[in-house]
């Protein structure tokens, strides 16, 4: 479970009736209370909503060879065997010296939203930087709920 900064800032609006209610102490901390477990009510509401990224599954096609300083297109396949629509993010665990895009030195998370029994491709553009084999093991997906307060987070195993 991942908790995004859509709770947080939720979390946050519900400072403003407790400096509104300051005066009385007692009724400020009924409140917070009262505005925390709601919050986390909403949280573990949206969590369930969300699809598991375990009902994916993952095919990758890549080209058998390539040149340093070539480049070519690494090509994820990604079908939902579930019954809800998964929305979140996918990164694909390529070693730094495959060339995959990063940004600031952290690799790519993709966006996706893939709707029940569908299947989507994602195109990911690799420009060797060295010589020998590159492998990549994993894909990580992040599935978010409706709301987008909690994700569920999965690492797939996709040779």
């Amino acid at each position: 479970m991942t908790v995004s900064g859509r709770f947080v800032l939720l979390l946050v609006l519900g400072v403003v009736p407790v400096v509104l209610l300051g005066r009385d102490g007692n009724v400020a901390a009924l409140v917070m209370v009262g505005w925390i477990a709601l919050c986390l009510v909403l949280g573990f509401v949206d969590l369930s909503l969300a699809a598991s990224a375990r009902r994916l599954s993952v095919q990758r096609v890549l080209p058998a060879r390539v040149r340093l300083g070539e480049s070519v297109t690494s090509e994820l396949y990604l079908t939902n065997l579930g019954m809800r629509a998964l929305r979140g993010a996918v990164r694909d665990g390529w070693q730094p010296s495959a060339g995959a895009p990063s940004v600031s030195g952290r690799a790519l998370r993709m966006p996706v939203r893939i709707p029940a029994g569908e299947r989507r491709l994602l195109a990911l553009p690799l420009t060797p930087t060295r010589r020998g084999e590159r492998r990549v093991q994993q894909v990580t997906v992040r599935s978010r709920g409706p709301l987008g307060l909690f994700a569920r987070q999965t690492t797939l195993v996709a040779p």
